[in-house]
């Protein structure tokens, strides 16, 4: 092997400096994009925010939330309230001191102290106490710069134990309550430090009202119909800490109220408004940077009123069915009803009850985008068209309903013997074991009576492909954050693929089988559902099917609702609806213990109307409204949708604009 001569050597060395040199230059570079580009704006903010370039002058109200007739949900209410703004000569010692005498002058919420502040305030009064504990290494470190000062602080208050924290007085816990308000986010910022301030509250400390403390207005959300669609309306609050720099990078200041939630949150940048800042002259004036801007009022598409009346039918019909046998774990429903022409959501309610005997009202209507359940029969529509589309079934097919036995299993069945039926009498009928032939030949089986069964995995996809257009399975565009969607199954044997065309596969959120019946509604176009009255109308996608296959679906969901149909008597046949029921195995745990230990019967229904020209549909989901200790089920869903159904029609019956 040969050697290195020494001018080798250099040169090797000199190239290695160079790709060092270029990779350190490339680096610096980067960094300096990133700071200057991507986030100058952001370190501009925390720049000006640090100099206090800017004071908050008048607070801007938020926009108000309106429902379609133009009646408030959402408004605000002037309030006064406690500010602090820290002088800049002002010592730990004082603030502590001041903190200590105002405790009891001022009624705040001193249970909401946390383990962060009461160490942080432990650390304060008791630092030359945890100097001694410290290693020796570490002060040295910081005392020659090599550790930080934040990771020495870090470093001591790791040093506090449990019980020190525990030890400290009821009046220690307030002080650092107090105090921590006062320090809240950057230095030079206004604290808030109480709302509703009272008279007598001012009159204890108005002594201390030369230490920075003062008396500003702001705005306190107020909801004139109370619980009535309040969840999804929203809260605001605080920026939460971890979007912080989100918020930052878009000019807001760290006491700023912003939307947490729901609607608030979702159109935050057309609520929020823009608060009066103004900066100080030299001599002392102040100039105004940025004027006053109230936010922008939106208007929904929800009609309060009918909001208001189908939570109403719903807790009644609740409450009644709750009289009746085997009802032990059903105790709410859900209801949504929507414009398919263009995703409006009119009314979606959740409600139910708990507390056993006291039958005390709760609002479950979060569970509409965040809680799915099997569906059961009410997919078939769905299920159908991926026969037609795959050549499972023709227009016409017969077959005479029986059951399914497979294998070293039970039989599958249709609910009950149906005789002789096409496509179209299997929809009105809801025959399962239309479905299961379709299910075998989807999925390229050969059955035979009691013997195995095989069928190939790629059924699933073409299941699921269908149902995702139509809305099942995937985000339906609802403009609130964090939709949810159902469970996908991931069991791809063959029991599975003939449980998944009557909807004992996979679940979905109410809100996926409302887009679901409004694209059945509009002949395969799927809109995004909202709640903004005024938001375009989105189509998202239109369903992969011949038309004559979709209308000869609607032609069976036409007869589901007539004479002998399944959902003959959910709405008044003068309204000339078309829809589907659907009745599911659904599985709970009774004792929370993460265990599934009871199985139920779910009911489901979806329809719209009228079925030549839709203008409305309607779903009514309700959970669990049968326990299986013996054959009786009740009739509530089908009670709410008659009662629903014929509130919007005589008093509402909103029309298209």
């Amino acid at each position: 092997m040969s050697r290195l001569l020494p001018n080798d050597k250099l040169k090797i060395k000199i190239f290695l400096i160079g790709i060092f040199t270029f990779i350190s230059f490339s680096f610096i570079c980067y960094k300096l994009y990133d700071l200057i580009i991507n986030n100058g704006d952001y370190y501009e903010t925390i720049l000006s925010i640090k100099q206090n370039k800017t004071y908050i002058g008048k607070y801007a109200k938020r926009g108000r939330i309106l429902d379609r007739n133009g009646k408030v949900l959402v408004d605000n209410e002037e309030i006064y309230v406690l500010n602090y703004t820290k002088y800049s000569n002002i010592t730990i010692d004082k603030e502590l001191e001041i903190a200590d005498n105002l405790v009891d002058c001022l009624k705040l919420d001193y249970s909401k102290v946390n383990n962060e502040e009461l160490k942080n305030y432990f650390y304060i009064i008791n630092y030359d106490k945890l100097i001694k504990r410290a290693n020796k290494n570490v002060i040295n470190k910081f005392n020659d710069r090599t550790l930080s000062s934040k990771d020495y602080e870090l470093y001591l208050k790791k040093l506090i134990s449990k019980e020190e924290i525990k030890s400290l007085s009821e009046k220690e816990r307030k002080v650092s309550y107090l105090y921590s308000l006062m320090n809240k986010g950057y230095r030079n910022d206004i604290k808030l430090i109480k709302e509703n301030i009272t008279k007598e509250e001012l009159d204890n400390i108005k002594d201390y009202m030369k230490y920075g403390f003062s008396i500003g207005i702001r705005y306190k959300r107020i909801y004139p119909y109370g619980e009535t669609f309040r969840k999804y309306l929203g809260n605001v609050g605080n920026i939460p800490s971890e979007q912080i720099n989100k918020y930052l990078k878009l000019n807001y200041r760290m006491d700023d109220i912003v939307g947490t939630s729901y609607l608030e949150k979702q159109y935050e940048s057309v609520l929020k408004g823009q608060n009066e800042e103004y900066i100080l002259t030299a001599t002392g004036k102040k100039e105004i940077i940025k004027e006053l801007k109230d936010g922008e009022d939106i208007t929904l598409s929800i009609d309060i009123d009918l909001q208001k009346e189908v939570e109403d039918i719903i807790y009644k019909q609740v409450v009644n069915a709750k009289k009746e046998r085997n009802t032990k774990y059903y105790n709410k429903s859900y209801v949504i009803i929507s414009n398919p022409n263009t995703g409006e959501i009119y009314a979606s309610a959740g409600t139910g009850i708990v507390g056993g005997k006291n039958m005390n009202r709760v609002d479950y209507l979060t569970d509409l985008t965040n809680y799915a359940l099997t569906p059961g029969s009410i997919v078939k529509g769905a299920s159908h068209l991926v026969g037609y589309k795959y050549g499972a079934i023709k227009i016409g097919t017969t077959v005479n309903d029986s059951c399914i036995k497979v294998k070293n299993t039970p039989e599958k069945c249709s609910w009950k013997k149906l005789g002789k039926i096409d496509d179209l009498k299997a929809l009105k009928y809801s025959s399962n074991y239309y479905q299961f032939l379709i299910a075998i030949k989807i999925g390229e089986g050969k059955y035979k009576y009691n013997g195995p069964l095989i069928l190939n995995s790629s059924g699933f996809k073409k299941y699921r492909e269908i149902y995702n257009q139509f809305g099942l399975g995937v985000k339906t565009g609802l403009d609130i954050p964090n939709e949810n969607i159902g469970v996908v199954g991931n069991d791809l044997n063959s029991g599975a693929l003939l449980d998944y065309p009557i909807g004992q596969y996979e679940t979905y959120t109410p809100m996926e089988l409302m887009q679901y019946i409004n694209t059945l509604a509009t002949s395969g176009k799927r809109y995004s559902l909202h709640f903004l009255k005024d938001k375009d109308i989105e189509l998202l996608n239109t369903v992969d099917v011949e038309d004559k296959y979709m209308n000869r679906v609607k032609e069976g969901l036409k007869m589901v609702m007539e004479s002998g149909g399944t959902g003959a008597s959910h709405i008044n046949k003068k309204y000339n609806a078309a829809g589907k029921t659907g009745t599911a195995q659904s599985f709970i745990d009774t004792n929370r213990d993460g265990t599934i230990d009871r199985e139920t019967i779910s009911s489901s229904f979806g329809a719209y109307i009228p079925y030549d020209n839709p203008k409305v549909s309607i779903v009514v989901l309700s959970p669990n409204v049968s326990d299986k200790s013996s054959s009786f089920t009740s009739k509530v869903n089908r009670k709410i949708a008659r009662e629903v159904s014929d509130l919007y029609f005589n008093k509402y019956n909103i029309k298209n604009e």
